[in-house]
């Protein structure tokens, strides 16, 4: 019976002794913990460009006009194509029909109106080197507007990837040598929070005189580089 009671009260023990040690923090003073950024950096040069391509046409009769801008548009959409634009890759992004009234030398409306029709392809060109080429053939089948130039990468993944290392190297640096200058150690990392940004490159586009109507060369392009910047945030305790 003796027996009996004192392994009761043992196992009593063990459970609130348990309980105590749980609740208890691990040392004896609130867990310290140190924040660190990194930046990391990747070049990449661009493997499409992106333009948009139009044709404006106008006249006072608007049949007239459309059918204008019909036959000169389809004749830019040929000479994309025979640039080496994939179809796929090509489409109509713009098309309106619009007016303006006729005013004489006074000022005065003659009850006249001057049509204007737009049509405006976009398309991409899985060749940047042959973009200035692309744009003369363009102007030279009757294309009179051009912008939008934009340069970029097809698969950004690798280049994620290496910016994200270059970050968490950057920050893992840094959080060791925060943490010698302060005395201290590392401990375990509990957090990472990562994000990624991309900034296309801001193309050179020059104008030459003579360049419309297929003369004057290939305007010079230049496509630049693709930069995809990774940043990181890391979380350590501090060991004591």
């Amino acid at each position: 019976m003796k027996r009996s009671i004192l392994f009761t009260a043992l196992l009593v023990a063990a459970v609130l002794l348990a309980a105590c040690s749980a609740s208890a923090p691990a040392t004896g003073y609130p867990t310290q913990t140190l924040s660190v950024s990194g930046s990391g950096k990747v070049s990449a040069e661009p493997d499409k460009v992106t333009i948009s391509v139009g044709v404006q046409t106008q006249g006072d009769d608007v049949v007239l006009a459309v059918a204008d801008n019909n036959r000169q548009s389809s004749a830019v959409h040929d000479a994309l194509l025979q640039a080496g634009v994939s179809p796929a890759d090509l489409q109509t992004t713009f098309f309106s029909v619009w007016n303006t009234p006729v005013y004489d030398p006074n000022g005065s409306p003659t009850g006249l109106v001057t049509y204007y029709v737009d049509n405006t392809l976009t398309a991409t060109l899985r060749d940047p080197s042959r973009l200035g080429a692309m744009l003369q053939a363009a102007l030279g089948a009757g294309a009179n507007n051009i912008q939008g130039i934009g340069f970029g990468v097809s698969d950004t993944k690798p280049f994620e990837d290496q910016a994200r290392q270059k970050a968490m190297t950057d920050a893992q640096a840094r959080a060791q040598m925060m943490a010698t200058a302060a005395g201290v150690r590392l401990g375990k990392l509990t957090s990472i929070n990562t994000s990624v940004s991309s900034a296309p490159p801001i193309p050179y586009y020059a104008y030459r005189d003579g360049m419309g109507g297929g003369g004057g060369g290939a305007p010079p392009i230049s496509s630049g580089l693709a930069e995809i910047e990774a940043s990181v945030n890391l979380v350590y305790e501090l060991a004591h």
